[in-house]
């Protein structure tokens, strides 16, 4: 029989959460798309979602990484991953001659929502992650108790 998703999932936004559950300096473990991932903001607000494992010794990410500034730190050795997943620092070693990279995942923060893309063949989002809510929605104004995450309405619009 031919399955129509190969891999199980079809190319798109998936919801893994809500704004306010990512705090600054916060790292978070996931497993989505049969992966395992991390979810950290930096000091700055900008909210990025890697595979979870470092390249060094394979350490997990989410369980001891730290956000400093606005790169996340492995638990075992330091290596500081920036948000474009670079290798920016080794504390014993220069990491340009490393040119390492982890992967980042494509996320969007919508109307208090928080999108990761799955492309099927790792393909970039081929469309903008999607609205939620109506256009005409004002969030300082309009009671949306689902939306309700503790987050500035400004956070929360594009």
């Amino acid at each position: 029989m031919h399955r129509f998703f190969p891999h199980g999932y079809a190319s798109g936004w998936y919801q893994v959460g809500w704004s306010g559950e990512f705090v600054p300096g916060a790292v978070v473990a996931m497993r989505y798309f049969e992966q395992d991932l991390v979810c950290f903001r930096t000091e700055s607000g900008q909210l990025r979602i890697s595979d979870a494992f470092c390249l060094h010794f394979g350490a997990h990410l989410g369980h001891g990484g730290k956000v400093k500034g606005e790169c996340i730190v492995c638990p075992f050795h330091g290596w500081k991953w920036d948000t474009d997943g670079c290798n920016v620092d080794i504390p014993y070693s220069a990491p340009e001659r490393m040119k390492l990279r982890i992967r980042h995942w494509p996320v969007a923060e919508v109307d208090g929502l928080v999108l990761l893309w799955f492309g099927v063949d790792g393909e970039a989002p081929t469309w903008p992650a999607p609205r939620m809510l109506p256009e005409t929605a004002n969030l300082e104004v309009d009671y949306w108790p689902v939306h309700n995450c503790s987050v500035p309405a400004t956070k929360l619009q594009n």
